[in-house]
């Protein structure tokens, strides 16, 4: 038996294999039991954003001989807009920012 191998995505191929495993675990395909036990895919992304995404920065995948079995996607800040439930999220990181940075500020000021 080979082992997991994890790899950048690199084809198309490789890509609507993530976009098949996205469906079959989106929220609508699974049972209530398996959200509880397993969780869900929220989003699904279309091949072509795929794409887009893996030229900016490579989603990492997860590959059982010549099946993509599991991936972990890279969504750039630029792609805030693409999918409206995420919006929120790309807010909320961008609230986390500017706390960080006012408290890294405030922590220099009080050195002085």
């Amino acid at each position: 038996m080979k082992p997991i191998l994890y790899k950048r995505a690199s084809t198309l191929d490789e890509l609507e294999q993530i976009r098949t495993l996205q469906l079959q675990n989106s929220s609508q395909n699974i049972s209530s039991e398996e959200k509880l036990q397993e969780g869900f895919v929220t989003v699904q992304h279309s091949i072509a954003l795929l794409e887009q995404m893996n030229s900016a920065c490579a989603h990492i995948i997860a590959k059982d001989n010549d099946a993509v079995v599991g991936f972990a996607l890279v969504m750039l800040s630029g792609f805030r807009n693409e999918i409206k439930i995420l919006i929120p999220m790309f807010e909320r990181i961008d609230g986390f920012s500017t706390q960080r940075q006012n408290l890294c500020c405030n922590g220099a000021n009080l050195r002085r």
